[in-house]
């Protein structure tokens, strides 16, 4: 919301053509998300199964059985360990904008709010 209001603030709106602005805190690999998830969770990761090991089991039993979900379960995975990373450096240097709460903290935040809703 703070990155919405500071382009309406700061913007020449005569410019005709729309823009496109990621907005985002630093990068974070979805290793450490699943821990700080799980830590506010009271859960601890035990362990970790490493992709390459369950990739082709996975996609022999797709082939096999012609099951939607385990396409989703693929796709989900594929996202999930995936490399992209989207810079917010355009609105960083056109606008100055920096978010205030670092990725970790929001997700703790998340995590409590969830766990206070449940409860």
């Amino acid at each position: 919301a703070r990155a919405v209001r500071t382009i309406i603030e700061k913007k020449d709106f005569s410019e005709t053509s729309p823009e496109i602005f990621n907005v985002g805190a630093e990068p974070v690999r979805m290793k450490t998300v699943v821990e700080i998830i799980s830590n506010g969770l009271d859960r601890g990761t035990n362990f970790y199964v490493p992709l390459k090991l369950i990739e082709k089991p996975l996609q022999l039993f797709a082939d096999f059985i012609q099951a939607p979900k385990i396409k989703d379960i693929k796709e989900t995975l594929a996202k999930w360990t995936s490399n992209e990373v989207f810079s917010s450096e355009k609105i960083r240097e056109r606008y100055l904008f920096v978010p205030e709460t670092k990725i970790s903290e929001a997700i703790e935040r998340e995590v409590a709010s969830y766990k206070n809703k449940k409860c």
